[in-house]
């Protein structure tokens, strides 16, 4: 189970590298994220909606099931 915001800061970049190495280690073992998206009325930086967009295209590549907060991709 991985918990991250894929919004920037340290949950986008670092995600994308802990699914990488988590593949590589244990790459049979099934793992589920809970991703953590910005909202699209708030933003504090302008480029949360370009690190949730490539943050989601990196992990849809290691994860087999993806839990955001109002809808479920598995």
């Amino acid at each position: 189970m991985i918990f991250h915001s894929v919004g920037g800061g340290t949950g986008a970049g670092f995600g994308a590298l802990l699914h990488d190495e988590l593949d590589a280690l244990h790459g049979k073992a099934p793992k589920l994220e809970f991703a953590v998206y910005p909202s699209p009325l708030v933003a504090t930086s302008v480029v949360e909606p370009y690190n949730a967009v490539f943050a989601t295209a990196k992990s849809t590549n290691y994860q087999d099931c993806t839990v955001p907060p109002e809808l479920v991709l598995c």
